[in-house]
């Protein structure tokens, strides 16, 4: 008998119990219309409160027969969980398109993981191959853990073998497509009430214009690495009525054009660092599409491709060029007038550094035989900054940092190694160069095992090895001043939060505990610099003056402990006022939360409930919490952030302010989420301490409150609640 073709109806079964071991038990069917014998049933398909050790033999049970065990003679698995009424293969509420959740239980092979789905589909099990998940790989045990929460869409149900596939790729589309619409929907209303973030302005691959035109006859393919910008075109050209879609390999092409026709192609030409840009070249060839190469590589060192006589459209994009080309197909006159802002604005404290910073480029150039340099810093992903330079003009500076990452510099710090090329093949370096260089080199510098900042070197010759090993040599002195710009930042950083008066009172602490011993020894330092006498008296005179400079950095550091310290002493006479205060901390992470187009939603009572105590037990771990989800939010997935407050005062009379943090990252494995709480267990990997949550919960804890996990679904999100002890306010 064809057992695929039985309706749910007759797998369901009874039998007596014949045998008992260890998690398993097996029973002898009565004569049935499927021939089967007998049934083997384990723990993980009995019920919660079911005990195999209080089934006795020859007691008579009802199960749901599954599937038939190979070259058993008769042998079927049996499941007691769905020999129920509502189970869902009885009810028909298993349907492909439903949107169902449950826990990892084991996996199938290395590309498939076992789902054990939860109500009201309760006894059922699904499964979730690796390619219907957001990674990339070959043993989806890399990305999946047992007991990790997911989500997904029903994509193929199978009767016959009681099978039931899920995909979170297709749930995330879904997800993704509504705050999509939701994000065009409000981007067309002048009046908002919530924090939708605006696409950023004067920033790398940016797209700025005031034209009113619309382009509804256009839908444009867009193949493209860079998430970020291509979120960003995507929603320009949605704004004037053009439809779009973003592909990032040859697979993905192929498919789209396939499936949707397209009357313009947009395609990155630095893919040609993979084999991808080839094939997809090769593949586009022979396709009657309009298709414009985006580069900020300079025209005249790709024209020569003959790129199928594709058009040329030059990074940082310019809206009326894009505009133009879409519309009657012109071909944009390009100059290098085109000035940017900075990424990075400087304190007058860092200033001052990089002064130093400046002076250290012209004295390696010197030692080198080098023309001029430049130094910068990836602030975040794909941002460079230049923080500093020599013989180089400002103006240029500011021309080149947008497109840094189109240069040696992102290859030079993604590889860690050191890059030296022939000027003519340095893309945008060139442009900026002074005009007797010939060669330039790219020498990157690791920080704390992160490689983020690059000294770029310009010279008249090929780099020689005698020039390199003086930039070994030099390479301690890059260091300290690295070390430097850090500590500066990171003072500047605090002093910020001072005037918020936001830091946590223990973190102060431990601020005043470094600093202290940071002044005494910079003074005993620059007292045994005056005895040096294997130095020449300028080296003594600068290392005095560096030690100067460090002295007065920790000084600051310590005063602006002392600051804080004593707003917090103020803040202590002051109550937690709910909607008040909630707002003022999401105020605090709003710029943090539009750099990476993050839209925050707020759901607050109308009654300002108060607190009995300081605000800060209460803001700090709210921060946290917060600032957590915007590290762990990319760009590139439409992150949202909602912050909830409902009031529980008859289940939860001691607690009644329930705080709920919900967003849509990655969410927690389920190794993580053993120890979320614990001291030095870190979400971040190697860039977190591990105290945020530590801290937060016990700071709650120390004023009758709590922070709990409420859930964590991989790929969809993560909820926190914070309960709060409070009381109304008259």
């Amino acid at each position: 008998m064809d057992y695929t073709t039985l309706a749910p109806n007759d797998r369901l079964v009874s039998g007596r119990v014949v045998q008992k071991d260890i998690g398993v038990f097996h029973i002898k069917l009565n004569p049935n219309s499927i021939r089967a014998d007998s049934a083997r049933i384990s723990s993980d398909n009995c019920p919660d409160n079911f005990c195999i050790d209080e089934l006795k033999i020859g007691q008579e049970v009802t199960v749901f027969l599954l599937s038939p065990k190979l070259n058993s003679g008769g042998l079927w698995y049996a499941s007691l969980l769905l020999a129920v009424e509502d189970n869902p293969w009885f009810t028909n509420i298993v349907k492909r398109g439903e949107i169902v959740g449950g826990t990892v239980v084991n996996y199938h092979g290395y590309k498939t993981a076992i789902i054990r789905l939860d109500h009201p589909y309760t006894g059922l099990e699904a499964r979730l191959d690796i390619k219907d998940i957001p990674n990339f790989g070959t043993d989806i045990s890399d990305f999946l853990l047992i007991g990790d929460l997911v989500k997904g869409k029903i994509c193929e149900i199978d009767i016959g073998n009681i099978l039931i596939k899920i995909s979170v790729n297709e749930l995330l589309e879904e997800l993704e497509d509504k705050e999509l619409e939701y994000r065009e929907k409000m981007l067309n209303e002048s009046d908002r009430t919530e924090h939708l973030p605006q696409p950023a302005q004067n920033k790398d691959d940016a797209i700025t214009s005031d034209d009113t035109k619309t382009l509804k006859d256009c839908s444009v393919l867009i193949i493209d690495d860079d998430h970020d910008f291509t979120r960003e075109l995507m929603l320009w050209l949605k704004s004037l009525g053009a439809t779009s879609m973003i592909c990032r390999t040859p697979e993905d092409v192929k498919l789209r054009l396939n499936k949707h026709s397209f009357s313009h192609i947009l395609l990155d030409y630095q893919l040609d660092q993979s084999p991808y840009f080839k094939q997809i070249r090769s593949f586009l060839k022979n396709i009657p599409i309009p298709v414009s190469i985006m580069t900020a590589v300079a025209y005249t060192d790709i024209k020569s491709e003959k790129l199928n006589s594709w058009g040329y459209l030059q990074k940082p994009l310019s809206c009326d060029n894009l505009m133009n080309w879409l519309v009657s197909g012109e071909q944009p006159e390009y100059s290098d007038s085109q000035v940017f802002d900075p990424i990075w604005k400087n304190s007058t404290r860092t200033d001052e550094v990089l002064c130093k910073v400046n002076r250290f480029l012209g004295e390696l150039c010197e030692d080198i035989g080098s023309c001029a340099a430049l130094w910068c810093v990836e602030e975040w992903k794909r941002k460079f900054s230049i923080r500093a330079w020599f013989n180089l003009l400002r103006e240029d500076m500011l021309m080149l940092q947008p497109s840094c990452q189109h240069t040696a510099i992102r290859t030079a710090t993604s590889s860690g190694t050191p890059i030296a090329l022939p000027l003519y093949k340095s893309g945008a370096l060139e442009k900026c160069a002074p005009k007797e260089a010939k060669h330039v080199l790219a020498w990157p510098l690791e920080v704390d095992g992160k490689t983020d900042r690059c000294i770029v070197c310009y010279s008249k010759k090929e780099f020689s090895k005698t020039q390199i090993s003086k930039i070994q040599h030099n390479q301690s002195r890059m260091l300290d001043l690295v070390d430097w710009l850090q500590l500066t930042r990171y003072l500047d950083e605090t002093e910020t939060f001072a005037a918020m008066g936001r830091v946590a009172a223990s973190s102060l602490h431990e601020i005043r505990g470094v600093a202290s011993p940071i002044v005494q020894s910079s003074v005993r330092l620059r007292a045994k610099a005056k005895r040096i006498s294997s130095l020449s008296k300028t080296e003594i005179m600068e290392l005095q003056e560096d030690l100067r400079m460090l002295a007065v950095s920790a000084k600051t550091l310590e005063r602006t402990a002392k600051a804080n310290l004593a707003h917090i002493q103020l803040e202590r006479r002051e109550k937690f006022r709910a909607r008040t205060n909630i707002k003022r901390v999401i105020k605090l992470i709003k710029s943090s939360a539009l750099e990476k187009e993050i839209r925050i939603i707020t759901e607050l009572p109308n009654t300002n409930l108060t607190t009995s105590i300081a605000p800060t037990p209460i803001e700090q771990p709210l921060l946290n919490i917060l600032t957590n989800a915007i590290d762990h939010l990319d760009k590139d997935c439409w992150g949202t952030i909602t912050v909830t407050v409902e009031f529980h005062f008859e289940d939860d009379p001691q607690r009644p302010l329930h705080i709920y943090i919900e967003d849509n990252g990655p969410g927690i494995k389920s190794d993580t989420r053993e120890n979320l709480f614990t001291a030095r267990s870190s979400t971040r990997g190697i860039d977190g301490v591990g105290l945020g949550l530590y801290l937060s919960r016990n700071l709650l804890r120390s004023i009758g409150g709590d922070l709990l996990l409420v859930k964590s679904i991989r790929w969809i999100g993560t909820t926190f609640c914070m309960k709060v002890p409070v009381k109304i306010n008259s």
